[in-house]
């Protein structure tokens, strides 16, 4: 019996295949733990990747330390947790995957 949630992953799966979405889809599902509906969450959360480098999209995601400095020292702390909390969730469940 088909469940709401496999119809849910079906109509996923048919709009990462559109065109506007394809390539970034297929791009992402090739790293470890992402598969077709966490690649199209990133993807539609993220928008346009080409604006991002690897050290700003980790910004935009709230994945770089806290910092605190005062003078000469300077503490890191945990990640800030700031920018879209969506995207940062998708990727740290990805990499719990084996």
């Amino acid at each position: 019996m088909e469940t709401m949630r496999d119809r849910l992953d079906q109509r996923i799966t048919r709009a990462a295949a559109r065109p506007e979405w394809s390539p970034t889809v297929r791009r992402l599902a090739c790293l470890r733990g992402i598969d077709t509906l966490s690649a199209f969450g990133l993807a539609v959360e993220v928008g346009d990747w080409h604006r991002f480098t690897g050290a700003t999209i980790c910004a935009c995601l709230g994945l770089v330390p806290s910092e605190h400095s005062s003078g000469p020292n300077r503490f890191q702390g945990p990640i800030t947790k700031t920018g879209n909390s969506h995207a940062r969730r998708l990727l740290v469940e990805a990499s719990w995957q084996r």
